[in-house]
């Protein structure tokens, strides 16, 4: 007698992370009852996931805000958010020479990523001149088919360092008279993930600091608090990493970033 061959599915955790946060606090979040037990390898229900992605955006963000004591935010009606206006001398289209330098800047961050052991990735519409101009192609294929961020707000930042569904790092260059469209994209990614917790930099000339300042202060942004959020790393500062690290596959991290950049509140 030929008995029916049964198939198991087969399950695979991606990058394990210990967040070390009371399993109470998770069930709160997703609506299980206080004392829910978990069997073995549970899945959460989509109309739970659904539930919580109606209020807020990224699952793995808002554990870490919670495990630090943060307030977590609600994701907010997206008509409650309007863009500043754009100043004529902030659509002027750039110049091939800053064209050029903003290119090997972000060149240099996405090589630094790799060191870092990050995946990096670049618009799709920059890959190419970037594999021409300094034959770098070690970019992931496909943003991500799994963050819980809304892709499009994330995938035409300048350079992103990022794990398999997180994001560890995002860097927006700006040496010409575009430091508000850089703002801009960070604005509509704190408006649509609200409890990011890694790093968003604006990368530019040294000269420029007062002027990213300036921005910074736009009451629009400061309502959304971008200020705070958003770091200001020079091109000096990124030349000298480079610089000390070389072609050194230890030591370069996100950290070694944050440590070289600097707020301007």
């Amino acid at each position: 007698m030929l008995r029916p061959k049964i198939q198991t599915p087969s399950y695979f955790i991606a990058n394990p992370r210990e967040i070390d946060l009371p399993f109470r606090s998770f069930c709160e979040l997703i609506g299980y009852k206080p004392g829910y037990q978990l069997r073995g390898l549970t899945r959460v229900e989509d109309e739970r996931l659904a539930g919580f992605y109606d209020k807020y955006d990224d699952l793995y963000e808002i554990l870490i805000r919670l495990k630090e004591g943060t307030k977590v935010q609600e994701v907010p009606e997206p008509e409650t958010y309007k863009a500043p206006p754009v100043r004529d001398e902030e659509a002027a289209a750039t110049p091939p020479r800053e064209f050029s330098e903003h290119l090997r800047m972000q060149w240099l961050l996405l090589k630094m990523g790799r060191q870092a052991g990050e995946k990096v990735w670049a618009p799709k519409n920059d890959q190419q001149r970037i594999a021409s101009e300094y034959k770098f192609g070690d970019f992931e294929k496909e943003f991500a088919a799994g963050l819980d961020t809304q892709v499009k707000y994330v995938e035409n930042i300048d350079v992103v360092w990022k794990e398999e569904f997180r994001i560890n790092a995002a860097f927006e260059i700006e040496n010409s008279t575009s430091i508000y469209s850089g703002l801009l994209r960070f604005a509509d990614l704190t408006m649509v993930a609200p409890n990011t917790v890694y790093p968003m930099f604006i990368v530019a000339p040294g000269e420029r600091r007062q002027r990213v300042r300036e921005q910074l202060a736009r009451p629009s942004f400061r309502h959304l608090g971008i200020h705070e959020k958003v770091r200001y790393l020079s091109y000096e500062r990124v030349n000298e990493i480079e610089e000390f690290f070389g072609e050194s596959k230890t030591g370069l991290s996100v950290d070694v970033m944050v440590g070289k950049s600097e707020t301007l509140p």
